[in-house]
């Protein structure tokens, strides 16, 4: 076990999630709250690097193989930037501006999704040996129903996406403007062509839930069959391909009893405390086990065959804001709100 300290701290009571993540060679970690990010490179035996970006809040990011750059999306903005971890200085990452993007790095490559215009949705391959180090593998553009020469592209977005540990689908909710429900629902894409693999109609009021809940904090199953993010004090599953079935949701911590009060001449019932709520999940890359952190301060580890909890770990170290598994699944790490990392073995 090893416990890093971090200069970052999650803003109290904020629903923005905290970042953490292992480079997929495993020999740095990285950690981001609101505009800031910071890294240890070779995390073992090297102190972090800070940086501060001062121009939007930080939605996504993400280590290239050797964990020498950091891909970063801001929300304020709405454009990605590439850090340069051993100078802490950033610069365009060469992708479309005004365009959310998601980044998935394996030990050789990876790729991002970029998601912009009226209905755009691109994949750009990441290739360290051009300038801007991106390559566009495909573009998919959703069209009216119209026919001919005057076809325009359907007026949508992707307004949140995930793409699974094996980086083989990714799963967006997607937008559509016009006529009547402007949801269109979730969908699961393939990483190789954008071809639907799985598609489910959603209302807005559903949509927006889901949205709300999963937006920031969505886990996606190896397999791509389903997916997880918090709901209050559970976790909530849901399917992502057909014929796949999985539970509703994980309860996660059992509400605490509440406390007797003295009965009192107004009679007014005593108020139940409030079940702390589960902040972050995650799954580790063989898809045997699903981490949930919480605010108590507790993470616990489930099976994801039966779901029995396999392990539990509480430091004292306050709300836990984010967890992480190393892309070998030997190793895991959680924040806190204090911008406690701790890092630890895992054996299940």
């Amino acid at each position: 076990m090893l416990t890093l300290k971090s200069d970052l701290t999650p803003e109290s009571g904020s629903r923005r999630p905290a970042r953490l993540a292992f480079s997929p060679d495993g020999t740095a970690l990285l950690a981001s709250v609101g505009d800031r990010v910071q890294v240890w490179p070779r995390w073992l035996d090297q102190p972090p690097r800070p940086a501060v970006t001062n121009e939007g809040a930080l939605e996504r990011v993400a280590l290239n193989p050797d964990g020498s750059l950091v891909y970063l999306y801001r929300s304020g903005n709405s454009f990605t930037d590439v850090l340069t971890v051993a100078t802490g200085t950033t610069k365009g990452a060469g992708l479309p501006k005004d365009a959310p993007s998601w980044a998935h790095f394996d030990a050789t490559g990876g790729f991002f999704l970029v998601s912009h215009g009226q209905g755009w949705l691109t994949r750009y391959d990441y290739a360290p040996e051009l300038k801007n180090k991106v390559r566009k593998a495909w573009a998919l553009a959703r069209y009216s129903e119209g026919t001919g020469r005057h076809r325009r592209p359907l007026g949508s977005h992707y307004w949140f996406g995930a793409i699974c540990g094996s980086g083989g689908v990714f799963v967006t909710l997607e937008y559509k403007f016009g006529r009547g429900e402007p949801f269109d629902g979730l969908t699961v894409r393939s990483v190789a062509d954008g071809s639907v693999v799985f598609h489910r109609a959603l209302k807005s009021d559903e949509a927006n839930k889901l949205l709300d809940k999963a937006g920031l904090a969505l886990a996606v199953h190896p397999t791509g069959g389903y997916m997880a993010y918090p709901d209050g004090p559970d976790v909530r599953l849901r399917a992502l391909a057909e014929g796949v079935k999985v539970r509703a949701k994980v309860t996660v911590l059992k509400k605490p009893a509440a406390k007797k009060v003295a009965a009192k001449v107004t009679a007014k019932k005593a108020r139940k405390p409030k079940p702390p709520e589960v902040t972050a999940v995650a799954f580790n890359p063989a898809g045997t086990v699903l981490a949930a952190a919480s605010e108590s301060g507790a993470v616990t580890l489930y099976d994801t065959q039966s779901w029995k909890a396999v392990g539990a770990f509480d430091w004292k170290i306050g709300p836990l804001r984010a967890v992480c598994f190393s892309a070998d699944g030997t190793r895991a790490a959680v924040m806190s709100d204090a911008g406690t990392v701790m890092v630890w073995d895992v054996d299940v």
